[in-house]
């Protein structure tokens, strides 16, 4: 794949050597965005970052590799395009839903051909058995006609410890997208899990990251100079935190 100049819109896009190229160039990224080393390889160059429905996650770690790589970040965003408006993958690993949420039957269509099983269902504990990995999004209370239609199923497509250990086997990774909705109504993933071994979550941020760093690197062609215009960090020691 020449991934100089390319629109990337669709996972389908990338072949196995494609997709083992993003994550070599992704570990290179690992200094930078720890923040341990910085680079201007993007320097000068601006990224028009557009959303037209709610998002943070993405807008902000979108916005955050094209800094870390030495650019600047001009956004349309108020309150309408944060996830604080909006309510919040797929192989073999069965959709879980209320029917207004469901999947839909063109992406269900595509996968079933490709050769995929796909099981849809409502209930949320008979859909977490027999999975690899479980992930879990906010019940989106902006697809449904109004907040008190969402209400109905709120809490009912949540996970904590006590459903986990009911129904999941006992390597199951959980992740999510973030930010979660911690309100006790909600509370779609418990606090009860941030300890968990299998919680994957602040990993997904953490590899979104270096990953949007490797697409903009190779889209824009600069992978090379990532390296070359880089310095260390000067404002951080650790001891200046001791005192």
């Amino acid at each position: 794949m020449d991934f100089r100049g390319s629109h990337i819109t669709s996972v389908t896009q990338f072949d196995r050597t494609a997709i083992e190229r993003v994550f070599d160039v992704a570990d290179s990224m690992q200094p930078f965005a720890r923040r341990e080393r910085r680079t201007n390889a993007l320097d000068g160059a601006i990224l028009g970052n557009m959303f037209f429905e709610p998002s943070t996650r993405t807008r902000f770690s979108f916005g955050c590799a094209f800094n870390l790589l030495g650019g600047y970040v001009r956004e349309t965003s108020d309150i309408k395009t944060s996830s604080i408006s909006k309510g919040e993958s797929l192989y073999d690993f069965t959709l879980i839903s209320p029917a207004e949420l469901k999947m839909p039957e063109n992406i269900v269509a595509e996968l079933r051909a490709a050769g995929h099983s796909v099981i849809e269902t409502d209930d949320m504990e008979k859909g977490l058995n027999d999975n690899d990995t479980v992930y879990l999004t906010r019940i989106q209370e902006e697809r449904f006609s109004s907040r008190l239609e969402a209400n109905i199923y709120r809490g009912r497509f949540k996970l904590n410890q006590e459903i986990y250990t009911r129904n999941c086997a006992p390597n199951t990774v959980i992740t999510h997208p973030l930010p979660r909705d911690s309100r006790e109504e909600a509370n779609e993933l418990d606090n009860d899990l941030n300890l968990h071994p299998n919680l994957a979550i602040f990993r997904q941020t953490d590899n979104g990251v270096v990953v949007r760093m490797a697409l903009f690197a190779l889209i824009l062609d600069v992978v090379d100079l990532v390296e070359t215009r880089a310095s260390e960090v000067k404002w951080y020691t650790a001891g200046r935190f001791d005192n």
